[in-house]
């Protein structure tokens, strides 16, 4: 993210430019999981944040090695509404995660599923998948109502229309927990406006 505030500041008229101040998350309210890595596989790992006065605010991040570039990314992003949100992740006697196949059909909830039912909620307002794999929450209500109140933009004189696109980072990641898995990936949509009308 410094390297994209940079980039970002390049692109500034000079005059606007203010002096750099570099940022990182709280690591004293920082929680971190690596997940044992067999040869082969993708090196990640996950880090819980906590921010606020009070550190009621908490942000799932997932950071995979890219091979070609050298570096780590921030792959995916996931801000909790309430922390308590967050299942207890399972370790095991060293302390390590347990990295599971977010697509496995042995979960609740593979992450192909849960795609499809984002993807819904903004698309219908979650009535053919979205309103049957989520539970309400202020993260899904937030999804169904960004629909509701798009799709009426325009009355009768324009549509409007939300479906998948392909996300920068398309790998999902997923930890085992005490009562499951927590699955962790990024989602993209496009939202395309039709007017039957000029000037809207």
């Amino acid at each position: 993210m410094s390297s994209a505030d940079l980039k970002e500041e390049e692109a500034l008229p000079k005059s606007d430019r203010e002096p750099y101040r570099p940022w990182s998350y709280d690591l004293d309210a920082t929680d971190v999981y690596i997940p044992r890595i067999t040869p082969g596989q993708q090196r990640w790992f996950a880090a819980v944040t906590r921010s606020g006065s009070k550190k009621q605010y908490a942000r799932v991040l997932v950071l995979a090695e890219n091979t070609k570039a050298k570096s780590w990314e921030m792959v995916a992003a996931v801000d909790l509404d309430d922390p308590e949100q967050l299942p207890n992740i399972a370790l095991d006697k060293d302390g390590y995660a347990t990295a599971v196949d977010a697509s496995s059909a042995s979960l609740a909830a593979p992450v192909g599923v849960l795609r499809t039912a984002i993807a819904d909620n903004f698309a219908t307002g979650g009535e053919r998948t979205g309103k049957k794999v989520f539970t309400p929450t202020e993260a899904s209500r937030r999804q169904t109502k960004v629909h509701d109140q798009t799709s009426r933009n325009f009355g009768t004189r324009g549509t409007t229309r939300f479906s998948s696109a392909d996300t920068e980072f398309p790998d999902a990641y997923a930890l085992k927990t005490t009562t499951g898995a927590l699955v962790i990936f990024s989602h993209t949509h496009t939202q395309h406006d039709a007017v039957a009308a000029p000037g809207l």
